[in-house]
C-alpha cells in the first residue's frame, strides 16, 4: 500500500510545473514591496509568473462556467518549499467556481482582474492570503490575525527587510471533477473532496502545514 509521500507524488509530478513558480517577488529571498490604496499601506508583492498562471487558470474556469456543461468546479491550489527537489506544502486550498448566490464566484471573476484584491484567495484585500499576510508583516494596525501571524513565522526569517527562510513556491490547477484524486479507490472526486484528501496527505508530509482543517492530526496553534 502506498504511504502519504508516494501518494502526494504520484498526484503532483505530472502537475506541478518545471521551472517551479515563485510565490513571491524576490530576489535573495528579500521579498518586494509596494504601497497600495489611499491608506498607502506596504504589501508583499506576488510574483508576476504567479499571477499569470492564476489568470491562466481562472480565464479556463470562466470560460468552463460560460459553456455551461463542464464538470470543472474550481481551482486547487498548493503554497509549498522544495526540500531536496521535494515538493514540501505548506498550505492547500481552493477557490470553487460558483459562488454563494449560485452565479460565477467573484473571486474566480477577480482572478483575471488588474487589482486583484480577490484574486482567487491570493489576493490584496484584506481576509485574502496576500492581504492578511502583509498586514503581518507591515504591521497594519488591527488588520492581523493569528492564522497570519502563523504564516509569517513560518515563512520569513526578518519581517523588518522582508527576507524569506526559502524560497516559497505556487501551483494552482483547474479541478475537473470527473477525475481521480490520490485516493483513486474513491473514483471521480469533487474539488471540496479534492481539497481535504491533499490536506491530510500534507500533514503526513509536513506537520507544520499551515492549514487549521482537515490535518491527520491536531494543528499546532501557538
Amino acid at each position: 500500500m502506498a504511504d502519504a509521500s508516494d501518494l502526494w507524488n504520484m498526484f503532483f509530478q505530472n502537475r506541478i510545473s518545471t521551472p517551479h513558480i515563485e510565490l513571491f517577488d524576490c530576489e535573495n529571498l528579500k521579498v518586494e514591496s509596494f504601497l497600495r490604496g489611499r491608506s498607502k499601506r506596504r504589501y508583499l508583492k506576488r510574483n508576476p509568473k504567479m499571477e499569470s498562471r492564476v489568470r491562466e487558470v481562472c480565464q479556463n474556469i470562466i470560460d468552463s462556467y460560460h459553456e455551461g456543461s463542464s464538470n470543472i468546479d474550481g481551482m486547487i491550489y498548493c503554497m509549498y518549499v522544495l526540500n531536496d527537489e521535494k515538493s514540501v506544502p505548506l498550505y492547500i486550498g481552493k477557490a470553487e467556481k460558483i459562488g454563494r448566490n449560485g452565479g460565477l464566484s467573484a473571486n474566480i471573476k477577480d482572478g483575471v482582474s488588474k487589482s486583484g484584491g480577490l484574486f482567487a484567495r491570493w489576493g490584496y484585500g484584506h481576509s485574502y492570503h496576500m492581504g492578511d499576510l502583509s498586514s503581518v508583516i507591515f504591521d497594519h494596525q488591527g488588520k492581523s490575525t493569528p492564522k497570519y501571524e502563523k504564516w509569517a513565522r513560518e515563512l520569513f526569517s526578518d519581517f523588518r527587510k522582508p527576507l524569506l527562510k526559502q524560497k516559497v513556491y505556487f501551483w494552482c490547477s483547474a479541478w475537473d471533477s470527473s477525475i481521480e484524486g490520490p485516493w483513486t479507490k474513491y473514483g471521480p472526486t469533487s474539488l471540496s473532496f479534492l481539497e481535504y484528501q491533499l490536506i491530510g496527505l500534507g500533514s503526513k508530509i509536513n506537520q507544520k502545514i499551515l492549514n487549521s482543517e482537515g490535518t491527520s492530526f491536531n494543528p499546532i496553534t501557538e
